[in-house]
């Protein structure tokens, strides 16, 4: 591997990462944002599976980042509970990420975590595809959501982004998420049970690298096929 420095037309230096046996590939980062729901609600077999999926999803989005070598995929975690707080705060290369498990304890401030997610964006420089952020809860928000979501979408990036999110739970309210999302092209994904969040997390971490790292349209959107019976939580 090695770097090439640059200048953009602002004048600011950038660097542009050449793999071996890739000349000439310039990589553009991919910024990957999990914003997970770790309230007090979320305790028991929910956030078990929702730990146990994100973790079993990581090779297939690894290995769709590797079918895309002109992007290097950067990973964090945002969760929002008792504290809105980064999980893994530093973005991190997929072939390197792990995930932490997530305890829940607290509330749903779910526009505080959107409000630090804006945050991070305002800080993302030079030519990047468009970041990814999946928002994953079973519950309303108990803050001021409409704020937090505002101040995202006044980033440079945060209107480009890939907005996705997953509603875990019967009970689990869609309208924030649908604000959230605000595209018809990606459905509010429902989980209803522990097999359903795999599926989800598991799509959500590949479909969203495809997407960004191609252009709109070039393959149809096409949600997972999840089971739509009872919930199955054991709590």
């Amino acid at each position: 591997m090695f770097n090439t420095l640059k200048r953009d037309e602002k004048g600011i230096v950038m660097t542009e990462i050449e793999m071996p046996g890739q000349a000439g590939i310039k990589r553009r980062d991919l910024h990957f944002f999990w914003v997970l729901d770790a309230s007090a609600s979320m305790t028991g077999s929910k956030i078990y599976s929702l730990n146990h999926a994100i973790r079993e999803a990581l090779p297939a989005m690894q290995a769709e980042a590797a079918l895309h070598p002109e992007v290097n995929l950067l990973v964090r975690v945002v969760t929002f509970g008792y504290s809105v707080k980064w999980h893994v705060p530093t973005p991190t290369p997929v072939a390197q990420f792990q995930h932490l498990d997530v305890q829940p304890d607290g509330s749903t401030p779910m526009g505080e975590a959107l409000g630090l997610v804006a945050n991070a964006m305002a800080g993302i420089r030079g030519r990047n595809v468009p970041p990814v952020i999946v928002v994953v809860t079973d519950g309303q928000p108990t803050d001021n959501f409409e704020d937090g979501l505002a101040k995202l979408m006044a980033t440079e990036y945060g209107p480009k982004s890939i907005r996705l999110g997953i509603a875990i739970g019967a009970d689990a309210k869609h309208e924030p998420l649908l604000k959230f999302i605000n595209n018809a092209e990606y459905p509010v994904l429902d989980a209803n049970n522990p097999a359903a969040v795999a599926a989800c997390i598991k799509w959500v971490s590949t479909i969203a690298v495809k997407a960004a790292s191609n252009p709109r349209g070039a393959e149809p959107i096409v949600p997972p096929a999840v089971s739509s019976g009872a919930e199955v939580w054991i709590d």
